[in-house]
């Protein structure tokens, strides 16, 4: 079954998915920590200076969802907080449930 929340920041349009994303920078480490408010939070450990923390999104995001890091880009909100990630190809539900059931393992625990 596919968690409902993954449809407030998820579409897919043209062969390709858009992920609403809410990025914190500075963080103590590089994860997917949830969903708030239509969007995916992440962390990263990079600051937001000379893209860097847009390179972290991009490596994270590859990483977790078991794609090539040429095939994520932003798309919107380069420099700010929100932004809109754009993946080449269709993200399998598989690799976003998988980032969820990983997420709630780690906050059981």
């Amino acid at each position: 079954m596919i968690p409902p929340e993954i449809t407030e920041f998820c579409s897919f349009v043209g062969g390709k998915t858009h992920i609403a994303i809410r990025v914190t920078t500075r963080a103590s480490q590089n994860a997917v920590t949830g969903v708030r408010d239509g969007q995916l939070l992440v962390s990263v450990t990079a600051i937001p200076e000379n893209n860097k923390a847009n390179l972290e999104v991009v490596k994270l995001l590859s990483k977790t969802f078991g794609i090539a890091k040429s095939k994520v880009c932003v798309v919107s909100g380069a420099k700010c907080r929100t932004k809109v990630v754009c993946i080449d190809g269709i993200v399998e539900m598989q690799n976003i449930i998988s980032a969820f059931d990983d997420r709630e393992k780690k906050r059981k625990v």
